[in-house]
């Protein structure tokens, strides 16, 4: 009898497994379950329907990495292109980055010779665009690489794909961390190192629990400790890399330790691992040693790095911005509501929430919780203290940790769907849970996608090309050979951009000096020893001292009354007061990438003190401005510059009996000009109230030919 029931059992099971109600890998009991609560078997649909395909339980298993890859890609398909074609800036770090990168340079404190020698093999192996793009494209990919890991780390610290997804998105989009990805800055790198340490430490953390053995968790085999292990050790290596790029790391330790100790307290009463976690932490700060090997042959842009074991030492630790801590340097004044609207301007109201829940949901993990709030904590206490002027990029790593706490309560609440759900019937509960999650993401990135819609032409880089046509330019003028050009540390950067990086005039000789002794200093020094001497902007106390004279984009400098200037393209003896004529012009039109820009040398002859009838007024109430105009054929003003005459050096109050002044004007024509012909038109006035002193028409303007690529024509008019 018991047999015969045996064999009907088994009848039964085979054809339960047949009609795919038990799998063939279901344990014993199992199967037992599926016998005694049988489900119906519907006949018009074969079995293979149900069967998932071969190829999505290939991909299954590598799901969260496919997600990862794809926001890296689209990540990095938006930085590039937002990003900054080349040189872009003038007075940040960015430019020095892309001159120190390309030329193996020393960088300013802390040195970052991690950043230094990636910039210098993006330089030298990307085929694309000039050295300053390659640079900017380093951020990039750090910048999308770092998204890919806020994702795996919130996957991780959730168990949730979608909520994980939601965060990486919200955090690729913020506008601080947009802004870092497109140029050539610390940041990007710095903010990838800080992901990926928490992904390698919660993916430490996981790997003790998956690799655990069937002894109910009670001891780990051998190979497994191994492989964890290991994870801890690459963890350590990666944070010692991380130091080598940027200090601020250290800041991630205290919630780190806190995190290994509480998951593996026998770490402490194992000292024979210590020797290879400290081995992996400390090797790789040997890429210090870069900066003084560098230091023999050259160093750091503003000439204040010493190569000697002090000044190593004070270069690398970066003592004097301590000040930024202790002191306020530049008085900078913010109080709660701006640092509140700065993390309301990277997440919006949606991130904010979703934050504040996060902090409640992720108190079901301790060890987890104590890991992102406490490494939050102390990430923003620095940067509340740090009283730098761009003190936002210095909230990135909160930023970044923000975002994992709203990956935490966005989890959250897809928890509470799937609790809602789940007492609907089966194909109702899917529908449900589907429906609620698609509405439940749809709101939490409505807001940052409409935030990153708006901040896109802001943050768009792609056309900032003024700096690079700047620094061309000063470089494109008829310099003599061995010409001194002196200026801002910045500006003399970008001419040492072109200089070094492309090769352009390399005998012109630059100064930095950002005091106003110094350069006094450096051109009294360069006159006397014979040279061609070149400033970029205004100087006080040079009106007086020197004659000066516009060459492009440059000032020339001479001894008073000395100025030997060449014969303009057109002559004339126009006179506008009776103290100032114009004794021709010259003009040439420049293509940019803004578009065509007519350039406007004006000859003024000084026939008498300028200004004496104006003499109870102080020196720049006498002074004369002068407005320089295109018309267009019915006598519109198509684009207009008003300025003190030789870039804003050469007021006319300073201009003496006899002296020829060379007077410079760009006119940069707007996007949709015709090609013209166009008329000039210069008008001088009085600086002090605006009324018109004298006025004339120049010629005419044809741009056809710089439109197609050649030189404006002006004609005289009749």
């Amino acid at each position: 009898m018991q047999k015969a029931r045996g064999k009907k059992q088994e009848a039964t099971r085979e054809e339960a497994t047949r009609n795919g109600r038990i799998p063939q890998s279901a344990t014993c009991g199992e199967r037992s379950r599926t016998i005694r609560n049988p489900q119906p078997v519907v006949s018009e649909v074969e079995p293979s329907a149900f069967r998932i395909p071969h190829w999505v339980s290939l991909l299954a298993p590598h799901v969260s990495n496919i997600i990862a890859g794809l926001l890296f890609l689209l990540s990095l398909a938006l930085y590039v292109r937002t990003l900054a074609p080349s040189v872009a800036d003038v007075f940040s770090d960015t430019l020095e980055f892309q001159l120190v990168g390309p030329t193996l340079g020393i960088a300013h404190e802390t040195g970052y010779p991690l950043y230094t020698l990636l910039s210098w093999l993006f330089a030298r192996l990307l085929p694309l665009g000039d050295a300053a793009t390659r640079v900017n494209l380093l951020s990039a990919l750090c910048a999308a690489l770092a998204v890919a890991f806020v994702y795996r780390a919130g996957q991780l610290l959730t168990g949730r794909r979608l909520a994980a997804l939601c965060a990486a998105v919200i955090f690729a989009l913020s506008p601080v961390w947009w802004s870092q990805a497109v140029i050539a800055e610390v940041y990007a790198l710095h903010g990838l190192f800080v992901a990926l340490i928490l992904w390698l430490i919660l993916r430490w953390e996981a790997s003790r629990h998956e690799t655990r053995n069937t002894d109910h968790g009670l001891r780990i085999t051998h190979h497994a400790s191994r492989i964890t292990h290991h994870v801890l050790r690459i963890a350590c290596c990666v944070f010692g890399l991380s130091l080598t790029h940027h200090r601020l790391t250290l800041l991630l330790a205290p919630a780190l330790i806190v995190f290994v100790l509480w998951t593996e307290p026998g770490l402490l009463r194992r000292p024979r691992r210590w020797p290879g976690l400290l081995a992996a932490l400390l090797l790789p700060l040997l890429l210090y040693a870069y900066i003084p090997l560098r230091g023999r042959v050259t160093t750091s842009l503003d000439g204040r790095y010493e190569n000697t074991w002090a000044g190593f030492w004070r270069w690398v630790t970066a003592s004097e911005y301590g000040a930024f801590l202790s002191g306020n340097p530049f008085a900078v004044q913010r109080d709660a509501a701006f640092y509140f609207g700065l993390f309301r301007a990277q997440f919006g109201w949606t991130g904010l929430v979703l934050g504040l829940l996060g902090l409640i949901v992720l108190l079901r993990q301790p060890k987890r919780w104590a890991l992102v709030v406490l490494a939050f904590v102390t990430n923003l206490v620095f940067a509340l203290a740090y009283r730098a002027a761009d003190v936002e990029v210095f909230f990135i790593p909160a930023f970044l940790l923000w975002s994992l706490l709203i990956a935490a309560g966005l989890g959250g609440l897809l928890d509470y769907v799937s609790r809602f759900t789940h007492h609907a019937s089966r194909i109702t509960h899917h529908v449900l849970r589907i429906a609620c999650c698609v509405l439940l993401i749809a709101l939490c990135l409505l807001e940052p996608l409409a935030m990153a819609s708006a901040n896109f032409p802001a943050l768009d880089r792609s056309r900032d090309w003024a700096v690079h046509d700047y620094g061309r330019d000063m470089l494109a003028q008829p310099l003599p050979e061995g010409a001194t050009v002196v200026g801002l540390l910045g500006e003399m950067t970008l001419v040492r951009y072109f200089q070094r990086v492309e090769g352009l005039r390399p005998d012109v000789v630059t100064v930095a000096a950002d005091a106003e002794e110094a350069r006094h200093a450096a051109i009294a020094a360069a006159l006397a020893a014979g040279k061609a001497v070149y400033i970029t902007r205004p100087l006080a106390g040079a009106p007086e001292l020197y004659s000066l004279a516009a060459v492009g984009p440059l000032v020339r400098v001479w001894p008073k009354g000395e100025a030997q200037l060449p014969p303009p393209q057109h002559l004339s003896a126009l006179p506008f007061t009776e103290a100032v004529e114009l004794a021709g012009y010259s003009v040439e039109t420049r293509r940019t990438h803004a578009g065509p820009v007519v350039r406007l040398t004006l000859h003024w002859r000084v026939t008498a003190p300028v200004g004496d009838d104006l003499s109870g007024l102080s020196p720049s109430g006498r002074s004369l401005k002068v407005s320089a105009r295109l018309l267009d054929g019915a006598g519109e003003v198509v684009v207009a510059t008003d300025d003190v005459p030789v870039h804003n050096t050469y007021p006319t109050w300073a201009w003496q009996p006899g002296e020829m002044v060379a007077d410079g004007y760009d006119l940069p024509l707007p996007p949709g000009a015709g090609p013209g012909p166009y008329r000039l038109l210069v008008i001088l006035y009085r600086a002090a109230d605006g009324s018109e002193v004298g006025r004339g028409e120049l010629g005419m303007v044809d741009a056809v030919a710089a439109l197609g690529g050649g030189t404006a024509r002006a004609q005289r008019s009749c």
